[in-house]
């Protein structure tokens, strides 16, 4: 069954690397694999030197176990950080970051409509939504058009002891975007635990900001919209 793969994970959190060790891990299952069993709503932690990873895979409605089998297709990782990445003014051929917060409700609905014309045309049989996914509500769009397209739900986030203890001052001192301390601070305050399926389904956003400066204050992340909510706020 192809799976939907959705990272949790703030900046400095050890996301990017264990994004990295799993598309490490596919390509090795297609290689050397023919299928893996995996039993669904449960909660396994493993560590690794690098960045190891606390997985959580929740079942869908009615089902009680599902097969991952190897990669057919490449996967694919759908990222709002992509959006910031732009054509340095002295040397086109680097992509530099570039982060305009007045643009985070445009960054998340580009980086939504691309990911649902994948999973729409079954483009990849694993998809990775590499966003912070820190608030169920934030993952609920991805997951319901997953669904509805019969992808298994995966869940991953680092392991890494800073995160774990939602360390913001380690945080800040690993990230590589620049964002400030109080803006990590806000986000492990911001963490749910509670991550399943059912969860994430009944999940809503918050209510929008009551003046044009709140975003300013580190508050909203966006609305919902149709079949989907256009996301905005601090970061991905």
């Amino acid at each position: 069954m192809p799976q939907l793969i959705v990272m949790r994970g703030c900046s400095g959190s050890g996301k990017s690397t264990l994004v990295k060790q799993i598309l490490q891990s596919l390509r090795e299952v297609a290689v050397d694999q023919p299928t893996i069993n995996t039993t669904t709503t449960t909660t396994t932690t493993q560590n690794t030197p690098a960045a190891s990873e606390a997985t959580t895979t929740s079942s869908v409605p009615t089902a009680t176990t599902m097969p991952i089998t190897p990669t057919t297709t490449p996967p694919l990782v759908f990222s709002t950080d992509d959006f910031w990445l732009v054509p340095s003014a002295t040397n086109p051929s680097v992509l530099e970051y570039c982060h305009d917060i007045s643009r985070i409700s445009e960054a998340h609905a580009w980086n939504q409509t691309r990911a649902f014309a994948a999973l729409n045309s079954h483009a990849a049989d694993t998809i990775i939504i590499d966003n912070t996914n820190l608030c169920r509500w934030e993952a609920r769009p991805y997951v319901e058009c997953a669904l509805r397209n019969g992808y298994e739900i995966v869940v991953r986030e680092p392991d890494t002891w800073w995160w774990r203890e939602r360390n913001a001052e380690e945080l800040f001192r690993r990230g590589t975007h620049g964002v400030p301390f109080e803006a990590i601070r806000r986000m492990c305050e911001r963490y749910e635990v509670d991550f399943s399926v059912e969860a994430i389904l009944a999940s809503q956003p918050p209510p929008p900001p009551q003046s044009r400066f709140s975003h300013q204050r580190g508050g909203y992340r966006g609305g919902y919209r149709g079949n989907g909510f256009s996301q905005g706020g601090r970061s991905n």
